[in-house]
């Protein structure tokens, strides 16, 4: 605190505040060379904090610490800018960037490649950054990414009433396949798929539990092929990534490979018939929707198109107010 500038009496004042929110009362007597990367972090990020400085540098804070923390410190941080103060936010974390920053500046290799209105810069950077990945083969099981329990052989995605050269959209169904080799006899196994958007959001995770064939029964070595559909009108449009975890006895994690696929879901012009925007969140599921008429109201209750209806006296003539023709 006194080499970021804070005064003995600041520090003294702030102490329990600063112990407090860096969650550390139970080794806040521990000599901090036992500290974990971790524990460093968070005080400083405390400590920086309760400065109350006119800017506010934070270099990827967010990449320690657990969800709690970290959703802490971006509440900290908003509460930081909302009330006028300046926070400068280094970090690879697109969700956090998102919601916390109105103005996003793109650097790669100390050089300024963009700068502007955050939503717009981020999903450029995103565009860039990431290949697509929809058709990946592995021929030699010894060099195919895996262990010695289990190899992948091949993952892709295509429209299920298409080719592969055919683009997903926001509207056609499509497949993704997973090809492996299991190297070890008698094994239970089964695939967990995770499928993350452009911001690194999980939309969902899925497994082959209710597969009729192979699920819950030993797999003898050899090489497997396991596949899932995924509707149409469900993803939103943008860059999707897939992360496959192979599975032991439905608890155990033997592999994991991610990006194993990545794919861009399309637009499709029809399906815009009022709406030319950004279609926001994660998903965009076409919901069947009802609209039913519940009472009939008679037309005296309501002005009449471009009118007022004028309140009467008890003669039934109009009340003296001044009112003009709506229009």
């Amino acid at each position: 605190g006194a080499i970021l500038g804070m005064k003995k009496t600041e520090i003294t004042r702030k102490l329990d505040e600063i112990i407090a929110f860096a969650e550390l009362e139970k080794f806040i007597d521990t000599p901090v060379k036992h500290y974990s990367s971790g524990m460093y972090m968070r005080l400083a990020f405390s400590v920086a904090a309760s400065l109350e400085p006119e800017i506010l540098v934070v270099d990827e804070v967010l990449a320690v610490g657990d969800a709690a923390f970290q959703k802490k410190c971006l509440g900290k941080m908003g509460e930081v800018s909302g009330e006028g103060r300046t926070v400068l936010f280094v970090s690879h974390n697109m969700t956090a960037m998102r919601s916390l920053c109105n103005r996003v500046t793109w650097i790669d290799k100390g050089r300024i490649i963009e700068e502007g209105e955050s939503s717009r810069i981020i999903s450029r950077y995103l565009q860039t950054s990431i290949s697509t990945l929809s058709d990946v083969i592995w021929d030699d099981p010894a060099t195919a990414p895996g262990n010695d329990k289990v190899r992948l052989h091949r993952a892709r995605i295509q429209p299920m009433d298409g080719s592969p050269v055919d683009s997903i959209t926001v509207r056609k169904p499509f497949i993704m396949e997973f090809e492996f080799w299991n190297l070890v006899p008698d094994a239970y196994l089964n695939l967990s798929l995770h499928l993350l958007n452009d911001e690194g959001v999980t939309l969902f995770n899925s497994g082959p539990l209710d597969e009729v064939v192979w699920h819950g029964r030993p797999f003898p070595v050899g090489l497997f092929r396991s596949f899932c559909c995924i509707p149409g009108d469900l993803l939103n449009d943008g860059t999707h990534r897939v992360q496959l975890l192979v599975v032991r006895d439905q608890s155990v994690v033997i592999f994991s490979h991610d990006d194993i696929l990545v794919f861009e879901v399309h637009e499709e012009a029809e399906s815009r018939t009022f709406w030319f925007g950004k279609w926001a969140g994660a998903v965009r599921p076409r919901l069947e929707w009802h609209t039913e008429l519940v009472e009939v109201q008679q037309q005296s209750n309501f002005a009449g198109v471009g009118e007022i209806m004028l309140p009467t006296d008890s003669e039934g003539n109009n009340s003296n107010f001044a009112v003009e023709r709506a229009t």
